[in-house]
C-alpha cells in the first residue's frame, strides 16, 4: 500500500556533522538490508557495533543516505522509566523519522512491514527556525522560541531485531530508536500554553474489526496500555496524560535538542520532534481504526491495514 510521504516544507537536509566511520557504514548497511527484506538481527556484530553515541547516530545519517530519503523529524523512545526498563536502556533515546514513514492525520497505515504493532500518542513540536549544533545547553526559552506549530501524533514503533531488549542503547539508537510509521496529525490551534501539555489527558478509542496475522506483533517499547474491558467488536478504549512524557513534553523536547546538538546535529525549520507516548501503547492490528483525543487541543485519527 502507498501512500503520499507528509512533509510541512522543502525536503529538509539529512544533518549530521561527523565523518561516518566503518562500523557506522557497517551498521547501517546490515539494518538497511534487513529493513528491505523484513528480517530480523539478533545483534550487531562485533564490526558494526557502535563504539559510543556519535557513531549511533552517524549511522542513521547513513541509512538515510542509503535509502535516499530526508529527515521529516525525530523520534524519542523510551521516555518513561517503564519503557526504559523495558528495553534495557539507561535513558530516553533519539531517532530519524524519514519522509516515506511520514502519514497524514487520517490515513490508512500499512503494519505489513512492522514489527511490533503498537500505537504511540504524542505531542509533536514543528520548528520554525533552524537550532545549529553547538557546545553549549539550549534553554527550555531558546527550544520554545524556535517552534511554529503543536500538533498531535500517531507513532507506531518497530525495530530491526528479533529482541530489542537485548541490543543495548547503542544498538536501539543505530536502529534510529525503534522507528515504524507515524501519522503527522492536525495543527494545534494557536494560543495553546506549555504549562497546560503535563495535565493534558488523552483518551484512545480502538474499533472495527481485526484481519490480517492471527498472532498479535510482538511489543518492544513498553507494556501494552491496560484498556477498558470490551466485548468483541466493541471498542476499546485507554487514557494516558502528557506527564507520562518524561515529567513534560517541552523538557522531553530540550533533551533532544541537545542531545543531537552535542553530537553535531542541529535540528531545521520545518522538522518535527514527537516527544514520546502520553500512554502505554496501545495493540493495534490491520482492519481496526484509531482516534485519539487530547482534551482540549484536539484529535488525531488513522486506521490500519
Amino acid at each position: 500500500m502507498s501512500h503520499t510521504p507528509v512533509t510541512d516544507s522543502a525536503a529538509a537536509p539529512l544533518g549530521g556533522g561527523e565523518s561516518p566511520n566503518s562500523r557506522a557504514e557497517a551498521a547501517a548497511g546490515l539494518l538497511v538490508r534487513a529493513r528491505t527484506a523484513g528480517d530480523k538481527l539478533d545483534a550487531l556484530p562485533t564490526e558494526a557495533k557502535p563504539g559510543d553515541k556519535a557513531d549511533a547516530y552517524a549511522a542513521q545519517v547513513l541509512i538515510a543516505q542509503v535509502r535516499a530519503e530526508d529527515t521529516a523529524g525525530w523520534k524519542i523512545a523510551a521516555t518513561s522509566l517503564d519503557g526504559q526498563r523495558h528495553i534495557n536502556v539507561p535513558g530516553p533515546l533519539g531517532g530519524r523519522l524519514l519522509t516515506s514513514e511520514v502519514y497524514g492525520d487520517g490515513e490508512t497505515v500499512d503494519l505489513g512491514n512492522n514489527a511490533m504493532w503498537l500505537a504511540e500518542l504524542e505531542f509533536v513540536f514543528v520548528f520554525a527556525q533552524d537550532l545549529a549544533a553547538r557546545p553549549e545547553e539550549y534553554t527550555r526559552e531558546e527550544v520554545l522560541a524556535a517552534i511554529g506549530e503543536l500538533r498531535l501524533g500517531i507513532e507506531l514503533p518497530s525495530s530491526r531485531f528479533v529482541d530489542p531488549a537485548t541490543v543495548g542503547e547503542l544498538g536501539l539508537i543505530a536502529d534510529n530508536a525503534c522507528t515504524g510509521e507515524f501519522v503527522l496529525g492536525p495543527v494545534v490551534p494557536a494560543g495553546w500554553e506549555p504549562e497546560v501539555l503535563p495535565q493534558t489527558r488523552v483518551t484512545v478509542t480502538v474499533s472495527g474489526v481485526a484481519a490480517g496475522r492471527g498472532e498479535d506483533a510482538a511489543g518492544a517499547q513498553a507494556t501494552p496500555a491496560d484498556t477498558e474491558s470490551a466485548q468483541p467488536g466493541e471498542p476499546r478504549v485507554s487514557y494516558g496524560i502528557g506527564e507520562n512524557v518524561m515529567g513534560d513534553p517541552v523538557e522531553a523536547l530540550r533533551w533532544l535538542v541537545n542531545e543531537l546538538s552535542a553530537l553535531g546535529h542541529p535540528l531545521h525549520a520545518g522538522q518535527f520532534v514527537t516527544t514520546g507516548t502520553c500512554c502505554a501503547p496501545v495493540p493495534v492490528k490491520p482492519g481496526e481504526a484509531l482516534s485519539a483525543d487530547f482534551t482540549g487541543l484536539g484529535t488525531v485519527e488513522c486506521s490500519f491495514a
